[in-house]
C-alpha cells in the first residue's frame, strides 16, 4: 500500500480498512490499520485512489470513540492526517467537521507528541483568511494556550506556536481582540525565549494586535507596556528593538489619551529613559518609533 503498487490497490480493499477503523475495538488492530492508511497517504499516487477522502474520516474515527483511544493509537492516527495535511487535494478534508475538532482537541493533549504533530498540522492549514476563521471557530486558540502551559519547555512547540499565533493574527484582522485576549501572555513568554526566530515573530504578533483601538487599551490594562520595556531595555538585537518600539509607539496612541492611562504606564515603566537613549540608534526605524 505504501510502495509503487499503491494506485492499483483495488477500491474494496480500502474501503474494508477504512471501515475496520471504524468498526474495530482492538488496539492492536487500530495501530496496524492507522499505520497502513498513513503508508497510504504518504503515497504520491495515493490522490488518484477513489474514496481516498475517506481515509481522513477513518483516521479521525480512530481519534474519536467513547472510549478513549489508546495513545499509540492516536499518535499514529495523528500522523495521518499530518500526511494528508501535505497533500493539497486532501487540505479541505481536514477542515470539516469532526476532524477539525479533533485535530484541535489533540492541540492541548498531554502527550508531548501528538500535540507537536497537532500544532504542525494547524500551522500547514493556516493559509488563507476562511481556514484561519475556522480554526479559531473549533477552538484553536484555546488550544494553543494550553498546548503552552502544558510543553512550554519543549522548542518544537514553541517554535510553531510563536508561527502559528502570528499567522492567525494576519489572517484574521476581526479577531485580534478576541486573540489579545486569550493569548497576550502566551506572546509576551514567547518574546522571552532563547529562539531568535520565535522572539522575532511573537514581536510580530504583538505588534499586529496593539495597532487595534480596543486592544491599545486593553493591553495596557494587561500590563503588557512594562514587559515591553523591560524586554527593550535587554535586547540589542535590532529587529526586536524596532518591533517593539513600533509597538510601544502603538500603545502610546490611544483613545483614552484624555485620561493618560497608557502615557502614565510608560513613565511609570521608565521607557522615556530607554526610549531616549534608542534615539541615538543608527537604524532608521529604530530612530524613527
Amino acid at each position: 500500500l505504501g510502495g509503487p503498487l499503491c494506485g492499483k490497490v483495488p477500491p474494496a480493499a480500502l474501503t474494508q480498512l477504512t471501515d475496520l477503523a471504524v468498526t474495530t475495538q482492538d488496539s492492536a488492530v487500530m495501530v496496524h490499520v492507522a499505520g497502513l492508511l498513513n503508508g497510504i497517504l504518504l503515497n504520491p499516487k495515493a490522490t488518484a485512489l477513489p474514496g481516498v477522502g475517506d481515509v481522513v474520516m477513518a483516521l479521525t474515527a480512530l481519534l474519536m470513540g467513547k472510549v478513549s483511544r489508546p495513545d499509540d493509537v492516536r499518535r499514529v492516527a495523528i500522523n495521518g492526517l499530518a500526511s494528508a495535511s501535505k497533500n493539497a487535494a486532501l487540505v479541505p478534508k481536514l477542515l470539516l467537521s469532526p476532524t477539525l475538532e479533533q485535530l484541535v482537541t489533540s492541540l492541548a493533549h498531554v502527550d508531548l507528541e501528538q500535540s507537536r504533530t497537532a500544532l504542525s498540522v494547524v500551522t500547514r492549514l493556516l493559509t488563507s483568511e476562511d481556514n484561519a476563521v475556522r480554526l479559531l471557530g473549533a477552538g484553536c486558540l484555546e488550544g494553543l494556550v494550553v498546548a503552552a502551559a502544558t510543553h512550554r519547555r519543549d522548542t518544537a512547540i514553541r517554535r510553531d506556536l510563536a508561527h502559528s499565533l502570528l499567522l492567525l493574527t494576519r489572517l484574521a484582522p476581526a479577531d485580534r481582540i478576541t486573540i489579545a485576549h486569550k493569548a497576550h501572555a502566551v506572546i509576551l513568554g514567547l518574546m522571552h525565549v532563547r529562539d531568535e526566530k520565535c522572539q522575532h515573530q511573537a514581536a510580530e504578533t504583538m505588534c499586529l494586535l496593539s495597532d487595534n483601538a480596543f486592544n491599545k487599551f486593553a493591553l495596557a490594562r494587561a500590563g503588557v507596556i512594562p514587559e515591553l520595556v523591560t524586554l527593550l531595555q535587554s535586547r540589542k538585537d535590532v529587529l526586536m528593538q524596532r518591533l517593539i518600539t513600533r509597538a510601544l509607539a502603538q500603545l502610546s496612541s490611544t483613545d483614552n489619551a484624555i485620561f493618560g492611562e497608557n502615557a502614565q504606564a510608560l513613565q511609570q515603566a521608565g521607557a522615556l529613559r530607554v526610549l531616549c537613549s534608542l534615539i541615538l540608534s543608527p537604524d532608521p526605524i529604530v530612530h524613527r518609533n
